[in-house]
């Protein structure tokens, strides 16, 4: 089975990707660890996230795939759960937005990161940054390789220089088992 996903409207956010991607059945039951090839993966994706200040956990109310139940279900959801100990592969991008697309704001052109917590705690120099520009649009992207075990939580999180309004036009998270 395939499931569209379908980006914001170009005249919304002047972001026009569509692509068809296979659809991770979210109703399969938890994953079976001791399987010799448990699956794991998920996709979760947000638009329109504006806030300043301190560091902000962000959430995702749109799932493009959930294979073996380790993404809530619920809305805004925010927090990956490793049901199996393993090798997982993790990757976030985002677009900051400086036009005003989050409200009356207009967002920041200086540095916005994205960047990952385990279990709390900041992931090294993993992340994902869109440097200080003139532009009204900046996107960046990064990957991280991670060993877990069953129960560890992986969260994304967004900060800007001084704490200034960002606009998170379009952002994603998603992660797989790559070896138990």
């Amino acid at each position: 089975m395939l499931a569209m996903l379908a980006y914001p409207a170009a005249g919304k956010t002047g972001v026009t990707a569509v692509s068809q991607t296979p659809f991770l059945d979210d109703a399969v039951p938890a994953v079976a660890c001791q399987s010799r090839h448990p699956k794991v993966g998920f996709s979760a994706w947000d638009e329109e996230n504006g806030t300043s200040g301190n560091d902000t956990e962000l959430a995702y109310n749109h799932v493009a795939a959930n294979r073996g139940g380790a993404w809530p279900t619920t809305a805004s959801a925010t927090t990956f759960t490793a049901p199996c100990k393993g090798l997982y592969v993790f990757s976030f991008s985002f677009e900051r937005d400086a036009t005003g697309l989050c409200g009356a704001t207009t967002g920041t052109t200086d540095d916005v990161t994205m960047y990952l917590r385990k279990n709390g705690t900041g992931i090294g120099s993993m992340e994902a940054w869109a440097g200080e520009s003139d532009a009204v649009r900046a996107s960046a992207a990064a990957s991280a390789v991670l060993f877990l075990v069953a129960g560890d939580q992986i969260t994304s999180w967004v900060r800007s220089d001084g704490g200034k309004f960002r606009c998170l036009a379009l952002y994603d998270f998603s992660g797989y088992l790559v070896s138990p």
